[in-house]
């Protein structure tokens, strides 16, 4: 009874699940903020930094990020490029240090 909230004052974190709610959140919650988080990197940003900046806010595992890369670039949201940045990736993220860019073609209709 020693790490009872009431009686230590400290407050429980929620804990990130990895379940097939947190996956489909999570999803649904990237799919949503990670095109505005790439707009900074004109330049493009490589996956491992990125997927690092997004772990410490939201229950994400590398396959769970991939999916939704691959997702983003289906629908023309971001392009994906090696790392030497001369081969665009057609079928999404191969690499850790493949390159992730926002379009720069902006797109008036997103698929749902």
């Amino acid at each position: 009874q020693r790490q009872d909230p009431k009686r230590t004052r400290q407050l429980t974190l929620p804990g990130f699940f990895f379940d097939q709610t947190a996956r489909v959140a999570s999803h649904e919650l990237l799919s949503e903020q990670l095109p505005g988080q790439l707009a900074k990197h004109r330049d493009g940003i490589p996956f491992a930094d990125l997927f690092s900046s997004v772990t410490n806010d939201c229950p994400v595992t590398a396959d769970i990020m991939r999916e939704i890369l691959s997702d983003l670039a289906r629908s023309g949201v971001i392009r994906v490029k090696d790392k030497s940045g001369n081969t665009f990736r057609r079928s999404g993220l191969q690499s850790n240090s493949d390159i992730i860019l926002p379009n720069p073609q902006k797109r008036l209709f997103l698929p749902e």
